[in-house]
């Protein structure tokens, strides 16, 4: 499946990108966590090992909290994690085979120090956790748009007060030792940020991922995605299984159904940007709200040129609203300009979507499905060949939409009880 090779950071770096899109307000705030956290361990002297964890775990921190609401109720200095998003970001990131190993760090980075000393959690990770608390609320703290050196005397003012209760005592004296250097300052600002991240990485090693690495990392996109609503919470899968199984009915070798699987899953991360109000709206959309729902493909399309390992998938997933009349979005294609990959994908997602339950709609019978797909390939806006692939092959296409789906309904339930992501056959 791979163009090139990604590494585990690049995919961080990406990952934090996309969680904050949800909010302009927190754009940037895993990155600002991850430039503290590092300079902190620095200051600490830790072993590479551990600060390869603390960054990963600082551009990840906030993967559970799903909504809007979440993350603006952490932006309360003293916010506790009542066993909220910070576990159900480890139940995530636990599921993904690469990042799993920062699982516990993530759980616990809403703690308060004198917790840590009750509990008896491990040292390493207490102390990791530590780090990524202070650097999450020193981000919170520093406001971007005013001067940074400015602020310095009433962050450390708060922190220093706080030390020995919410904070560790040893990391607020290497944040406040660290503070004294203006650089660490002016290293804040974004266009000295992902420069010093950047040497971070470089200095402490990274990971290469392997094919089954990456999809372990799109099916973290997606559920991150999907789980934002009921509604959704399936829909992913269920378009990347339809889009291998189209692409086995094509004859398309085992590699290229991967790329088809992958961008099945990611097709629709860019709709992090999209408030969930829209996506769970009853009734239909304004201009404007439709406006904002388009933009979803171009996100997804930025995101993914980021990572040059998703160089195919990221046109195959990003793509998937392009027509073949030429009236589709976000690029206008038309024809051949579109990949053929990207079309399987856009009949892939019509299917899945037209046979779910919807705000607006109950799930359409099967033979109402396939007859809107017949109208849509007329009209224009689906590849005719595709849809004919799809009609002749429909009891092996719709069964394996359904398997995949009665799996990730499992996944979602075992994850909203708290269990993590149990992995399900959908046998039955």
């Amino acid at each position: 499946m791979s163009e090139s090779s990604c590494n585990l950071s690049g995919v961080a770096l990406v990952m934090s990108d996309f969680l904050d899109l949800v909010n302009p307000k927190l754009s940037g705030h895993h990155r600002s966590v991850a430039y503290i956290a590092m300079s902190v361990a620095e200051r600490l002297g830790l072993p590479s090992e551990s600060k390869e964890d603390i960054i990963l775990a600082s551009l990840t921190h906030d993967i559970g909290a799903l909504s809007v609401a979440d993350r603006m109720e952490a932006l309360d200095f003293e916010f506790v994690d009542a066993d909220s998003h910070a576990r159900a970001g480890s139940r995530l990131i636990a599921a993904c085979a690469p990042l799993s190993g920062v699982a516990d760090i993530v759980a616990r980075h809403h703690e308060w120090h004198d917790s840590f000393v009750k509990s008896g959690v491990d040292a390493d990770i207490a102390l990791s956790a530590s780090i990524v608390h202070l650097a999450d609320r020193v981000s919170i703290l520093l406001n971007d748009s005013s001067e940074p050196l400015s602020q310095r005397k009433k962050i450390i003012e708060k922190i220093s007060k706080r030390a020995g209760g919410m904070f560790n005592p040893r990391v607020a004296a290497a944040f406040i030792e660290e503070s004294r250097r203006e650089a660490f300052w002016f290293g804040t600002l974004p266009e000295f940020r992902d420069s010093a991240i950047a040497r971070f990485v470089s200095e402490n090693g990274d990971v290469d991922l392997s094919t089954a690495d990456m999809l372990d990392v799109a099916k973290l996109f997606c559920r991150i995605i999907d789980y934002r609503s009921s509604f959704t919470a399936a829909h992913s899968a269920g378009v990347a299984a339809c889009a291998s199984a189209i692409g086995g009915c094509l004859g398309l070798p085992n590699h290229e159904k991967a790329r088809l699987e992958t961008a099945g899953y990611m097709h629709d991360i860019g709709k992090m940007a999209v408030p969930s109000s829209l996506i769970e709206k009853r009734g239909g959309l304004a201009d404007e709200e439709f406006n904002i729902v388009k933009s979803h493909a171009f996100y997804t399309y930025h995101l993914l040129d980021k990572l040059p390992c998703f160089s195919v998938v990221r046109d195959y997933a990003a793509m998937h609203h392009e027509k073949i009349n030429g009236n589709g979005y976000p690029f206008k294609l038309k024809g051949g300009e579109i990949p053929t990959g990207a079309r399987i994908v856009a009949v892939a997602d019509v299917f899945t979507a037209l046979s779910e339950d919807r705000p607006f709609r109950k799930a359409l019978a099967l033979d109402d499905t396939i007859k809107t797909i017949d109208e849509m390939a007329s009209d224009g806006s689906l590849d005719g060949d595709i849809t004919r692939a799809l009609k002749s092959n429909l009891s092996l296409v719709d069964s394996a939409r359904a398997k995949a789906q009665r799996a990730a309904i499992f996944e979602y339930r075992s994850f909203e009880d708290g269990r993590g992501i149990i992995a399900h056959s959908a046998s039955a």
